[in-house]
């Protein structure tokens, strides 16, 4: 048994994309790990429009570490530009950091 798997942990990003490029019309997908316990929430936005929540988004949780995977199956020019991963369990402050999307136009 590990450490953490009892201990209370504020949440904090251990991992996250910080920019993908690619071409219009392809996969793009955006990743932010989070280690928290209790397990965090975690929230992606896209920076320029910050009250509205990105759905579509799938975590994954395993012991302490939660992965939120933010897939794109055909990017476009209204895909392209920041994102910010927000994660919080109740501990601490909320944290937050931010992952990049470039579209190369053909």
């Amino acid at each position: 048994m590990k450490w953490f798997e009892h201990a209370t942990v504020a949440a904090e990003i251990v991992n996250v994309t910080s920019e993908q490029v690619v071409n219009e019309t392809s996969p793009v997908t955006l990743e932010c790990v989070v280690l928290a316990n209790p397990v965090a929430v975690i929230t992606w936005y896209r920076i320029g429009d910050p009250v509205v929540e990105v759905i579509g988004a799938q975590v994954q949780v395993a012991a302490s570490v939660a992965t939120s995977k933010l897939s794109i199956a055909h990017a476009s020019s209204h895909n392209a530009g920041l994102y910010r991963c927000v994660a919080y369990n109740g501990i601490g402050a909320r944290v937050n950091a931010t992952a990049n999307i470039v579209l190369l136009r053909k």
